[in-house]
């Protein structure tokens, strides 16, 4: 059985909340960090692993779990004693 893909379970509504609590939208985000509105949504849906956005996201205060991390994002999270 293949493994599936960070990612795949990211919530997304509970990202939509918590950027809702900065009062922040997705163009918004997009402009802050830098990239396109486009990667922005790609990487809240799932359907990307971008580092800088869910880096962002957590920056946030959004969980890590919701995120659905990639081992990457999860070893440095370890490094820094935050998971």
């Amino acid at each position: 059985m293949k493994a599936k893909p960070a990612g795949e379970h990211r919530r997304f509504r509970m990202i939509q909340e918590g950027m809702d609590r900065h009062e922040m939208g997705m163009r918004e985000a997009a402009k802050a960090i830098g990239v396109s509105y486009a990667l922005v949504h790609r990487t809240a849906r799932g359907r990307a692993n971008n580092k800088r956005v869910l880096r962002f996201f957590l920056s946030l205060g959004i969980d890590p779990e919701v995120l659905d991390l990639p081992e990457v994002l999860k070893a440095e999270l370890r490094a820094r004693g935050a998971a």
